[in-house]
This record gives C-alpha cells, sequence and structure tokens, in this order.
C-alpha cells in the first residue's frame, strides 16, 4: 500500500501545473502584441525570422477577431522558439528599450553640442545618411538659444538623430 502512494504523488508531481503554464503562455502572448504595437528597432532587437515579422506585418493591418487569432499564432510562433528566447523575450520591456534608446540620442546630442567638428565628422562617418548642413543648423541654433536663454533643448537634435540613424 505504501509503494502506491509513493508512485502516486510521483505522478502527481511530474505533471505540468496548468495554471503557471497558461499564465505563461499569456505573457508571451502579451509580449507578441507589444512587438505588433512597438517600433521596428524593438523587433529587430530579437532576430525573428521571415515568417514571424510577416506575420508581424500582417497583424498590424488585422482588426477585432482576426486580430486576436493572429496575435495567438504569433505566441505560438515565438514558443517555438525555445526556452532561452523566451526567457530574453518575457523580460524585454519596449517602454524601457525607448528610454534607453532616447538617453543614448540624448548623450549624444549634448556631445556633438559640446564638442568640437571631429565629434560631428565622426558621427557623419558612421552615419552616411546624416546631412551634415542640417544636422550642423540644428547644433549651432541650440548652441544660440543655450547662450540666449540659459536653457538646453535637445529635442529637435534628438529627433533629427532618430530619424536618420539605424
Amino acid at each position: 500500500m505504501n509503494d502506491k502512494n509513493e508512485s502516486e504523488l510521483k505522478v502527481y508531481s511530474e505533471r505540468p501545473n496548468k495554471t503557471v503554464l497558461k499564465k505563461e503562455h499569456l505573457k508571451i502572448q502579451q509580449f507578441a502584441e507589444n512587438c505588433v504595437n512597438s517600433s521596428k528597432k524593438f523587433v529587430e532587437h530579437f532576430n525573428f525570422s521571415e515568417t514571424v515579422l510577416t506575420q508581424l506585418a500582417l497583424a498590424k493591418k488585422l482588426k477585432g477577431r482576426a486580430y486576436k487569432r493572429q496575435i495567438k499564432h504569433l505566441t505560438n510562433l515565438i514558443e517555438d522558439r525555445g526556452e532561452e528566447f523566451i526567457e530574453k523575450a518575457l523580460n524585454a520591456d519596449p517602454e524601457q528599450f525607448a528610454t534607453r534608446q532616447f538617453k543614448k540620442f540624448e548623450l549624444l546630442a549634448e556631445q556633438l553640442i559640446e564638442g568640437e567638428d571631429k565629434d560631428l565628422n565622426k558621427l557623419i562617418s558612421e552615419n552616411h545618411q546624416i546631412e551634415r548642413q542640417s544636422l550642423r543648423q540644428l547644433i549651432l541654433k541650440t548652441r544660440r538659444d543655450m547662450k540666449e536663454h540659459g536653457e538646453l533643448d535637445l529635442k529637435p537634435i534628438v529627433q533629427y538623430l532618430k530619424q536618420h540613424i539605424n
């Protein structure tokens, strides 16, 4: 009788907890929705396959029940990627990603304002799509505004860098 109770206990302890699995599946589903609603740079961060990228693009066009079905399909595709990828995905937050990206551009803008032409030249050599004249005008205008008003407004430069840097 004791052996039977022990074997039953082992069977119950080996079964997966359906509640935990469902919660994880819902988190992955939320991540899939975040990917659909987030920027391309956030999605590129995960190196998705062409199939997933195509499905993400399709999901952006859908509404209603079709959208929900597409999210479920994306969730299944993401789950097929494996445990490591799921961990990385669940820890990713699009808002934190956007904040880090903004801080990076803000720091770069401050360096351009305080720095010399060599900083600008280095940036342009690394990113060929940036127009020297436009960026230089923004930098000079920001420097002039800073002298006149005493406030540093990086917004125009940050927006320009966001648009032109990959």
